[in-house]
């Protein structure tokens, strides 16, 4: 089954700088790039709700890619295989065509073993690269 929805990691930086106060070099690009195949939703563990890391990330001009952003705080409950699956659902995407980015290995682990395609966003690569390695994985995950 294709992937029709990625949900985005935010916690460590992935978009943005550590402090976050600017879009990391190429993230409003990646997003874009995104968005022209599939549906965006975020994640971050943030002791704030969805919508307050929201107005966060409208400040730096990359709110207005995520259909749903959603938090720790939110859920009570780090990002895991059920908080996927409960993402999925407020979108009304099938769990099967959800995919995940994150910069936390254990994460990405944890996720895979569960059945769920997860992308791990090595520390220091472009942003930009993360749309093609989605595509190549995505095709793996589906053939």
């Amino acid at each position: 089954m294709a992937v029709r929805l990625i949900i985005i990691d935010l916690t460590n930086g992935l978009l943005t700088d550590q402090e976050m106060t600017g879009p990391r070099t190429g993230a409003g690009e990646m997003l874009e790039a995104l968005c022209r195949q599939y549906r965006l939703a975020a994640f971050t563990d943030s002791p704030g709700s969805g919508p307050e890391f929201r107005s966060r990330l409208e400040e730096l001009d990359l709110g207005g890619f995520f259909e749903t952003v959603t938090t720790s705080a939110d859920l009570g409950a780090a990002l895991s295989p059920s908080t996927v699956l409960h993402i999925a659902a407020t979108v009304g995407t099938p769990a099967g065509q959800t995919a995940v980015i994150s910069v936390r290995p254990q994460i990405v682990d944890d996720l895979q073993m569960a059945g769920i395609v997860a992308l791990l966003a090595e520390r220091g690569t472009p942003v930009t690269d993360l749309p093609q390695a989605l595509a190549w994985m995505t095709a793996i995950s589906s053939g």
